[in-house]
This record gives C-alpha cells, structure tokens and sequence, in this order.
C-alpha cells in the first residue's frame, strides 16, 4: 500500500541522498582548504550557495518526513501524547549528538567549537515542529515570519551570548557550524507544508511516471535510510584522509 508504515517514497530519499552527497563534497573541501591540502576560494559566491543549499535540502525534507511520520500515526490511531513521546525522543537523541559534536569541537577547537549547529537544530526542530502538525496553509506564513525574522538579524551584532541558538551573534562569534532557530526552523515549516500537500494521509498527491529500479533503488534508499549516520561517521573519516594526503605529500 503506498502510505504503509514500511512504504518509502523515493524521492523524498533521492533528495535528502543528494544533500548528504552535496554535504561530503562541500566538507572535503572545506578540509582540504583548512589543512591547506588545495587552496580554495570557499568565501566565493558560487561555494557560499552550493554551502547553504545543502541545510535548505536537509531541512526542507525534515518537515516532509515529519509531515509523513504524523499521517502514518494519526491512521493508525495514535494519540497526541504518543505523537509527543515519539518526535520527542528523536528530537531528544539527535539532540545530544549534537551536544557530543559540542564536546568534541570544544576539546580540539575551543576558539571555534560548534555551540548549536545542524543537529541541536533538527533535534529542537522535532520538538517545535508538534504545534504545527495539525496546519496547512498557516505554516507557509509561520515559516515566513521565521526566515524574515533571521534575515533581519543577519548583520546584527550583540553583546552578549546566550542566544546564540536563537540568531543573536555576538560579534566576535566564530564557529564551524551555526544553524540558529532564526532564520532555518522556517525551512522546517516549508518543508512540513510541502509534505502535507503533496503527500496527504501519506499517499502521493501527484503520481510519478518514474521509478528506479534495481541498485539504484537500493542505492537511494540506503543513503536516505542513514543519512544521519553518515553524517556523523563522515567527518572523521574525511579528516583521516586528509592528514593520509599529507603524510604521503
């Protein structure tokens, strides 16, 4: 059945298999400017968009996927606390890997350790995202209201640091990774609207004249069935290649 529980939607996997791809490159370039491997221009135009469209990819398929999560649910008959406990926990497990990002970055670079990056983001994001679950059409405007409101603060400089989480950057902030609620949990809500829309009670409203097949199928389904394994394992991985490239040079 297309709206099964164990039913996936290839193109929500290829999309979210795209960005995890995108992500890798734009990381291995970033190393190997870093290390000073190959020298490149990544402050440019043309890297600071392929950068930022990665977390618009990844973002906008977590309100998809959790637009997804909630039909399933709600037809089988699941209470609001169980919808709570279920988002909570995700929420509450990505968080604090985000928390052991933190830990390890403070620990090899304290002077740039990630304080509230992708994943503290995601992991706030399935807890915020209940209120909104239950709307259409009004999620495009909250989603406006939270990515106006980050673009307003985006050459705002503040002297203090405890919201830093929220979008107010003291000035002398420096960090790896930094995906306040302001502006990106807009993109959550976008993405939401558009999984509601297009994939109401969890079936396709639109049906797809292709498929893939075979081990591209598998391929697509694998990378979008753990991609947030992949994001944690890759970062060591791409550093050890890295420090490989320069020990052999």
């Amino acid at each position: 059945m297309e709206g099964s529980e164990k039913r996936r939607f290839w193109e929500v996997d290829a999309v979210r298999g795209a960005a995890v791809v995108m992500m890798i490159c734009y990381h291995a370039a970033y190393d190997m400017d870093y290390l000073g491997i190959i020298p490149l221009s990544l402050e440019s135009w043309g890297w600071w968009i392929f950068g930022r469209s990665i977390p618009v990819l990844f973002l906008s398929v977590l309100g998809v996927s959790a637009a997804l999560k909630y039909s399933r649910m709600k037809s089988k008959g699941a209470k609001d606390s169980e919808l709570f406990l279920s988002f909570a926990k995700r929420g509450f497990l990505i968080f604090m890997l985000g928390m052991l990002i933190t830990g390890i970055t403070f620990f090899l670079f304290p002077e740039r350790y990630v304080r509230f990056g992708i994943l503290h983001l995601i992991g706030l994001s399935l807890v915020m995202i209940l209120p909104f679950l239950k709307l259409n059409y009004s999620n495009l405007f909250f989603g406006a209201l939270f990515v106006i409101s980050g673009a307003l603060l985006w050459n705002m400089e503040f002297s203090f640091p405890y919201f830093i989480w929220l979008g107010l950057e003291p000035a002398d902030h420096q960090s790896f990774d930094l995906f306040p609620l302001l502006p990106w949990f807009g993109l959550v809500l976008w993405g939401l609207f558009i999984g509601k829309y297009f994939y109401p009670l969890g079936k396709r409203r639109i049906q797809l004249n292709y498929m893939p097949k075979g081990k591209l199928k598998k391929g697509i389904e694998l990378i979008g069935t753990h991609s947030l394994l992949i994001y944690i394992v890759h970062p060591p991985v791409l550093i050890g290649v890295m420090y490989l490239i320069l020990k052999i040079n």
